[in-house]
Order: C-alpha cells, then structure tokens, then sequence
C-alpha cells in the first residue's frame, strides 16, 4: 500500500481542487491511500465526499514566511502518520517549500503539480525574489512535474525542463455526466423564467484575475443589441459585492442571475447558450472543458492557452478589445446548436477516467 499525501490548501469548490477530487474519485485507488493536506479550519464543500471515499483530510496552518511554524507543522504530520511514500503538491509556487521540507523529511517522490501561468501576487522586489526561491527549488528538489498544460508547466519549469522531462495530465471531466440534455435544458430555463433567452454564462470563482467586471459590460452591450438576454454567473468570492454594483449600476439586477457555489453545474451547464471568459490569465480551466463536452461555444480571454479548445466554436479575443466588440463577437453564436459544436479528437483525451488512469500509473511506476 503506498501513503500519498496530496497537498492542496483547500477544498472549497474551484479549479484546482475540484479538478484534484476528481482525479481521486475516478481512480482504481487499489494499493493507494490518500491523506488530504489543507490550510487553515474551515470545511470545504469537496471533505465529505473524499472522506466517505476512504480518504483522510489533515488540517494545518496556513504557510506564512519565515514558514519555521509550517515547517513544524509539516513534521509533526510526516511523525504522526509515519511518513508518506509519495507527496503530490498542487500550490503552485509553495510547491517549492513543501518538497523542500518533505525531502528534508526523507520523502523520496516529490510531485509539483501546476495548474496556472501566474501566481496572482502583487508584482513587485519581494515577490519576484519569493518567486525565483520557489522556482528554484521545484526545478532542484521535485522528481516529477506535472501540469495542466503545457503553458502552466513552462511557467513554473521553465521550457526546457517542462520539455524535457515535464508530463500533462489533462484537466479531464466525466463526459457522460457534462453530456448536454435537453430535459435539464427546458427544465431549468423554466425555472429561472429564461426559456426564450439568449443565456451568456461563467461559471468560475468571483475573483479579480476571472474580470467579471468587464464580462458585465460585455453583457450590457450584448444586451442592447439583443434585449432578449440574460447573464449566469455561477460561483462566490471576494468580488461578489463588486460584481453586484457594477450589475446594479447599469440596471442589469433583473437580467442577471448569482446562484453562487453550485454542485450541480453538469446540470447548469445546460441552460447556457454561449459561455464567455474574460480572464486575466489561466492555467487550463476545467469548466471550459465541461462547458465544450456540453457543446456550448465558448468567447475567451487571449490570456488562456489555446490548449483549452477542444471544440471548433471557440474564439479568443484580446483584453484590449472594447465591451461592445467582444459583445459582437458573442453573438454571433447566438443561433449555434449543441449539434454544431462537437469535440475535436484533442478533445476525446479528456476523459476524467483516462486522466485519473495516468496518474495512478505515475504514482505506482513513475513516469515512463
């Protein structure tokens, strides 16, 4: 039986950690078991089911420079459970720190795992300093370097390396489940009193880096050259309050819906008509995927990899383009049909199952 340890900061729902859950859950764990790593005391929305799943969740202290508190801590884990055969971090740039201090621990796999192409950290001396330190000792200390995509793993190996010796594990969905259905469609629509709309959705944290700000007055624009649309902007965040007065601002409360965190976007997935994502920047987000085995075209930010198309209704628009082009841009998919839309034959590799499968051969045998 190998000990895995998956170090994850949380497991509230989003990307990363919804993506990390997944890969567990439709893995053969036969011979595996898993310990989750989390920061700080709340509960995440994904803790039960990983549990009832046979998983164990281990709560610590957030990681704070000079991190001699974290690195304690870290200890008494390893002590407590008697070491761990394989550490698989997923926290980006403290990925450094935590197989630093695993492998003065004696760990002997270490696994970088990346999921973006930034680090959403305010630039400045220090960071770029912090940023160096923890590169640095990723690309010295790890043994494996997974990623995403290749565009997250360039950014935190570097090409070389990530070329070299770097391995994608798609960001997989379970395409039976994200299937579109037509029932959920008319049901739902009914529901929320948008049966005859044109629906734009995003489904993603209310952070700055996703730009929600920009995708309402992208809408607005929508909006006033089709009166007969609604906005779905599915998730929570510390931009929600911003967010609400921007919609409230341009007179849009009545045609744009908040139902915040949702675990049933295999279901919501099916009342949008076309999703739109202005992010800053990404890693490969996993509800693009979702959104494109349901068949929904999708209008992107410049800023996400092209590696994210699996479908041929994609367009990626620059940031510098204005509310009202990206508008136009939208509508054009207005009349598009789930049938107009399939996977490309990139697209048939991101089968959850196919993904989970992957890993668990890195896990048992390393990286061929």
């Amino acid at each position: 039986m190998k000990k895995i340890l998956i170090v994850i900061g949380a497991l509230r729902i989003g990307g990363a950690e919804k993506i990390t859950t997944d890969f567990i859950l439709n893995m053969d764990r036969e011979g595996l078991d898993f310990y989750f790593l989390v920061f700080g005391e709340d509960t995440g929305e994904y803790e039960e089911i990983l549990r009832y799943n046979g998983c164990k969740i281990i709560h610590i202290s957030p990681p704070a420079p000079p991190y001699l508190k974290y690195a304690a801590e870290l200890k008494e884990v390893w002590n407590k459970y008697n070491g761990f055969d394989i550490v698989h971090t997923h926290t980006l740039l403290n990925n450094g720190i935590n197989i630093y201090i695993f492998k003065k621990l004696g760990c002997k796999r270490l696994i970088s795992h990346s999921h973006s192409t930034s680090s959403n950290r305010s630039p400045g001396f220090v960071m770029n300093v912090y940023e160096k330190m923890m590169k640095k000792m990723i690309r010295k200390y790890a043994t494996d370097y997974l990623a995403c995509g290749v565009a997250a793993g360039e950014y935190l190996y570097g090409k070389e390396l990530f070329d070299n010796y770097g391995t994608v594990i798609n960001n997989g969905v379970d395409f039976e489940k994200f299937c579109f259905d037509k029932e959920a469609r008319e049901s739902l629509r009914q529901k929320y009193d948008i049966k005859d709309m044109f629906v734009i959705g995003m489904i993603a944290r209310l952070t700055k880096v996703k730009n929600h700000t920009f995708l309402i007055d992208v809408f607005d624009n929508v909006n006033k050259l089709y009166p007969k649309s609604r906005l779905v902007i599915i998730g929570d965040g510390d931009q929600r309050e911003t967010i609400e007065e921007r919609i409230k601002a341009l007179n849009l409360k009545d045609k744009v819906l908040m139902p915040g965190n949702r675990n049933d976007i295999y279901l919501l997935q099916n009342m949008i008509d076309v999703t739109v994502y202005p992010s800053h920047y990404e890693g490969l987000p996993v509800a693009l995927v979702e959104a494109q085995v349901n068949g929904i075209p999708c209008v992107l930010s410049d800023a996400i990899t092209r590696e994210v198309q699996i479908s041929e209704k994609v367009q990626f628009l620059s940031l510098q383009k204005s509310a009202e082009e990206w508008a136009k841009a939208v509508l054009e998919y207005k009349d598009v049909s789930r049938a107009d839309n399939p996977l490309n034959e990139k697209g048939k590799n991101y089968d959850i199952k196919k993904s989970a499968e992957k890993l668990r051969e890195i896990y048992l045998n390393g990286i061929l």
